[in-house]
């Protein structure tokens, strides 16, 4: 078995993240904010789930979340903006890995999410061939920890 763990800072329009798998820090991830778990407006709540590599109509292969309680469909998947606020809708529940996370001006933009992608796509695959993988969620303890 493998995990992964996602610790999560939640903002009042977004939610930050920092992804770790076996070997350290993979990338940073941007989220819808918390909307108690509502379907297609609010991030997954903090559990474990288990991680499996399918295949999406719009984004091609792509690493699923399963068994998430009440929603069905999330996948990890480049996007550049976590707000339903601001500009294009790029994330429904979804969770967008990026290599770096710009706050500027109370705008919070995810970067270079493809690479970030590719990368933790690169990670399950692998991991997949030895076992099942699985995906901590949990608030980031220090709210510094998390490095955007």
């Amino acid at each position: 078995m493998t995990l992964f763990e996602l610790e999560r800072v939640y903002m009042d329009d977004c939610t930050l993240g920092a992804l770790s798998g076996p070997t350290g820090i993979v990338c940073n991830t941007v989220e819808l904010a918390w909307r108690n778990n509502q379907v297609r407006v609010s991030c997954i709540r903090e559990s474990t789930y288990q991680l499996v590599i399918g295949r999406s109509p719009k984004f091609g292969h792509c690493v699923r979340v399963t068994n998430v309680s009440g929603r069905s469909g999330i996948i990890f998947h480049a996007a550049n903006n976590p707000s339903l606020e601001r500009g294009k809708i790029e994330l429904h529940g979804c969770i967008a890995p990026c290599m770096a996370v710009s706050i500027s001006m109370d705008v919070v933009l995810g970067l270079q999410s493809t690479i970030a992608v590719k990368r933790f796509f690169a990670l399950v695959s692998h991991y997949s061939l030895r076992g099942d993988v699985y995906l901590k969620v949990t608030e980031s303890k220090a709210r510094e920890g998390v490095s955007i």
